[in-house]
């Protein structure tokens, strides 16, 4: 015999692959602090403190096991009994705070960039960007702790999902609006620190690239769970789960990816100066005539070789990349330190 459709496709089914999709993005993490703790073991304390401790040891496992035990407690301990499935169970108030801190402290991470970043820059701009960001990212997890409050005042799903109506609604359109904000501060804060040198282009370039996708995924995941749930909000459906349970495993892996990506662009940046740092200009020099410029053309070469220039004299001017990362102009024979240009440590804490 057969018992009644209790119809959980929209409910506990949601519920269920977004805990699938969490463990998935946890096992990411899990690789990604592996290969972080392979090549990045002389990093700063606090930056190793924030990586073992604040998220994989504490927050992100943590938070892993609430999204099982969440599940357990609805598809295993609760089947059977239909009353069961009805009441929100304790785990998910530690759940939702732990998510709430863990977007928090990656928001956190990427505002001290910005902060270190404008540190040799404009410093005019420091304060009012900062505070700004910092402002949203608390108003977001104030927001998040609102749906706590809100919850516990009636523990049945239903109340519950119509009474955190508005702190569910600030914290996740606050934190779209975080994420946007400083996605566009970092590139141009970034864009602000070219230098013309291949080696700086290619490390600025790259980083912007990693800053706009990283914001692209952690604001798009913010959206579409707000929308399902403000969309859903009357059918009592839970399609806003399948974004929930993942939301803070996508800013986790998006932190350390960009943590973890150090060493290849640096490898990468090298190799593109070794590939095409052999530009030179040429100039020539003439005591009566002033300096012509050559082109790196064989026809305008030949034209200019023709002519007769008396007390010529041809000025080289390069610069090379050394293996210590300084940069040398042949011509001047002047050395310049590219990290007082563009420091590593100033680059979302790219330091050893």
């Amino acid at each position: 015999m057969t018992g009644p459709n209790l119809h959980l496709n929209d409910s506990i089914g949601s519920l269920f692959i977004g805990v699938i999709f969490a463990v998935i993005l946890y096992g990411l993490g899990c690789a990604q602090t592996m290969y972080y703790a392979s090549w990045y073991g002389k990093d700063h304390m606090w930056i190793k403190s924030l990586v073992w401790f604040a998220f994989l040891r504490l927050l992100d496992t943590v938070r892993t096991i609430l999204d099982i035990v969440v599940a357990w407690g609805y598809t295993v301990q609760s089947h059977g009994n239909p009353a069961g499935l009805t009441t929100l169970v304790i785990s998910f108030y530690a759940e939702f705070f732990l998510n709430s801190v863990t977007v928090l402290i990656v928001q956190l991470y990427f505002i001290y960039s910005i902060w270190m970043l404008l540190k040799e820059g404009e410093k005019r701009f420091r304060a009012p960007l900062t505070v700004a960001a910092i402002l949203l990212a608390l108003l977001s997890f104030s927001g998040g702790c609102g749906i706590i409050y809100r919850a516990n005042l009636d523990h049945a799903i239903t109340a519950v999902i119509r009474n955190v109506k508005i702190p569910a609604s600030i914290a996740s359109v606050i934190a779209v609006v975080t994420d946007v904000y400083i996605t566009v501060s970092l590139c141009m804060v970034l864009s602000s620190k070219r230098t013309g040198l291949k080696r700086t282009e290619y490390f600025i370039s790259t980083l912007i690239g990693y800053a706009v996708r990283r914001g692209f995924f952690t604001a798009l995941v913010q959206a579409l769970h707000f929308l399902t749930y403000i969309t859903t909000l009357k059918q009592d459906s839970l399609y806003w789960m399948i974004f929930h349970f993942p939301a803070s495993k996508i800013y986790v892996n998006a932190m350390l990816a960009v943590l973890n990506v150090r060493k290849t662009i640096r490898e990468n940046a090298e190799a593109n100066v070794y590939e095409y740092g052999t530009d030179m200009q040429m100039h020539v020099v003439s005591t009566s005539a002033g300096s012509t410029k050559l082109t790196g053309s064989s026809e305008r070469s030949k034209a200019l070789a023709s002519q007769s220039t008396p007390q010529a004299r041809i000025m080289l001017t390069r610069e090379v990349i050394q293996d210590d990362g300084r940069v040398v102009d042949i011509s001047a024979g002047a050395l310049r330190d590219e990290e007082s240009l563009i420091p590593d440590a100033k680059l979302y804490a790219l330091s050893h």
